[in-house]
């Protein structure tokens, strides 16, 4: 079930420009973790601290605009 969203996240998000390939990169693994949990909470659905820090500071980031 993991690779039927991160192969939904890779075709909706892959190509993203976001200034840095490592962004792109988060963006594609914040949307398959949250398709694979919809509606839960990102603090219950990230596998690790680390990926939950990561995924906070993605949505934080100043040079990412959801416009």
């Amino acid at each position: 079930m993991i690779d039927k969203h991160l192969d939904w996240a890779n075709k909706q998000f892959g190509e993203t420009d976001l200034g840095d390939p490592r962004r792109t990169a988060r963006l594609v693994k914040l949307a398959s973790t949250l398709a694979n949990e919809p509606g839960k909470p990102l603090v219950n659905i990230t596998q690790s601290p680390a990926d939950m820090e990561g995924a906070y500071r993605f949505i934080r980031n100043e040079h990412i605009d959801a416009s």
